[in-house]
């Protein structure tokens, strides 16, 4: 197998353990109840927010990044094959929302979750390039990445987001999490 196949496939795999989690909180999200009127006429007790198909991108970064990283996200901007990438393909049009999580300690949980809305990444994205507001980094498979600051996007980014309340022994008065629940503003 190909290094490019290789990293896709790690890649991919990574967010398919998490998806189940995902497709339940972007239901939560996308379906709503509809309003009592709706219901009572016409039969109808949820809503789905959009007829058309709602793509989302998606990424789960590991426990050890939430603290350090967990204001920004970021999009792969190139990789050693020179294949497309996160932020080409956004940049010309594709997915409608951004998925974008960390994984609780044990690796098995969404631990902090947010939902972008990608159309006002698009349409803000000019102005963060031309403010060099953009950092760039690059892993050891010399993968390179954009880093966006969340606050350095408008309000209207965040479409939802979310944490996982602490159910186990991981619960301490010194766990900072309780300090980064509602990090995007």
């Amino acid at each position: 197998m190909e290094m490019n196949q290789r990293n896709f496939e790690t890649d991919k795999r990574r967010v398919d353990k998490f998806e189940p989690q995902i497709k339940r909180i972007c239901g939560e999200v996308f379906i709503k109840t509809a309003p009592k009127k709706v219901d009572c006429k016409e039969a109808t007790d949820l809503l789905v927010l959009d007829l058309n198909p709602i793509r989302i991108a998606c990424r789960v970064r590991y426990y050890e990044h939430l603290f350090k990283y967990f204001n920004e996200f970021t999009m792969r901007v190139s990789r050693p094959s020179g294949v497309k990438t996160e932020l080409e393909k956004i940049l010309n049009g594709w997915c409608g929302y951004n998925f974008y999580g960390f994984a609780d300690k044990s690796d098995t949980y969404i631990k902090q979750w947010f939902i972008g809305d990608l159309s006002v990444f698009r349409d803000e994205y000019s102005a963060l390039k031309l403010s060099g507001k953009i950092e760039k980094r690059t892993n050891s498979d010399e993968t390179k990445f954009c880093a966006f600051k969340i606050k350095d996007l408008s309000e209207k980014f965040i479409y939802a987001n979310g944490y996982r309340k602490y159910i186990m022994i991981e619960k301490s008065l010194d766990d900072p999490i309780n300090n980064v629940i509602n990090i995007y503003r």
